[in-house]
This record gives C-alpha cells, sequence and structure tokens, in this order.
C-alpha cells in the first residue's frame, strides 16, 4: 500500500482476507466511506461508492461473489462469511506456515517480519489464540 493521494491496496484472494479486510477498511474509513457500510439505509450515497471499492479490489474470479450485492454492508458481510474461514485445518495451515518461516536469501528483515506479521494477522483472524511475544520469537528463531 502506497501513501500520499496514491492508495493501492492487493486485491482480495482466496489466501489473503485478513490483510486485506484491514486494509479495505482503513481505505474506506480515509475516503469517509465506511458509514456506508456499518449502516447503508441511513447513508446511501457512502454505502454505493463504498460498495464500489469494494469490488474494484476483488480478483476477478470473486467477482460472482459481491457482483450482485446492493449494499457495501450486504457484500462486507458476504466477503466476511465466505473468505474469513475459521475451520481447523485453515488455522493448521497458517501455525504451520508460521512455525516453518525463514528469512529468505536476500530478503530484508523488513519483508521477513511483515510476511510474519501478515500470518499472524491472518491466524489471530481465524479465532486462533496467540500473543504477539509468541510472534516475536517466531521470527527470531526464522
Amino acid at each position: 500500500m502506497a501513501m500520499g493521494d496514491k492508495v493501492t491496496i492487493e486485491a482480495l484472494d482466496v489466501e489473503n482476507y485478513g490483510t486485506w479486510c484491514i486494509r479495505m477498511k482503513a481505505l474506506l474509513i480515509h475516503k469517509k466511506l465506511w458509514k456506508g457500510v456499518e449502516d447503508p439505509s441511513a447513508n446511501p450515497d457512502e454505502s454505493q461508492s463504498a460498495l464500489a471499492y469494494i469490488t474494484l479490489y476483488v480478483k476477478d474470479h470473486l467477482l460472482g461473489t459481491v457482483g450482485a450485492c446492493k449494499t457495501a454492508k450486504e457484500a462486507w458481510d458476504k466477503l466476511e462469511t465466505t473468505y474469513k474461514s475459521k475451520s481447523n485445518g485453515r488455522k493448521l495451515l497458517l501455525k504451520r506456515e508460521l512455525d516453518h518461516l525463514k528469512k529468505g536469501p536476500g530478503e530484508s528483515v523488513s519483508k521477513y517480519v511483515a510476511r510474519g506479521e501478515n500470518l499472524y494477522t491472518d491466524l489471530v483472524a481465524t479465532g486462533f489464540e496467540m500473543k504477539k511475544e509468541e510472534l516475536a520469537f517466531q521470527l527470531l528463531v526464522g
């Protein structure tokens, strides 16, 4: 995501809901459109603009999920229900990825830490309880 007037967010895909929803909410708040997600009937114009942003920031193969939605809240809730996986399999996969996280050759420390934080965010979003301190230990090990 770039700062300043130009903001870019990686489009939602099957594996990045945890980070996407945080960034998308921040973008919608920044654009003063979040009220359209929270209460579309009281803020119909903001809801339509927020729906447009949400639709623009999903991968093409996910457009069917939001394409028929009438409000930003409907789209937001549908995406959350669909992609915020809380299954034990997803938790196990993310925990295993975090446990085996290693800094790549030539990878900067900041990119390595960011990868770890993204995994942590996605893991916590599944309902898995993990302290930030555990993430710090895992990053030091890797």
